[in-house]
């Protein structure tokens, strides 16, 4: 199973849905995740 976490494109929204840890203990559990290239980058 594919798991996507895209942008978020509402305004003033910098989060993210994903975090390297949750998407580390999906993968170890068998799930692909994918993130949308620039996600997380007006969070830093």
């Amino acid at each position: 199973m594919k798991i996507g976490a895209p942008k978020e494109t509402a305004a003033g929204e910098a989060r993210v849905a994903l975090t390297p840890d949750s998407a580390s203990r999906l993968h170890k559990l068998g799930y692909q995740c994918i993130v949308e290239s620039g996600a997380g980058t007006a969070a830093s």
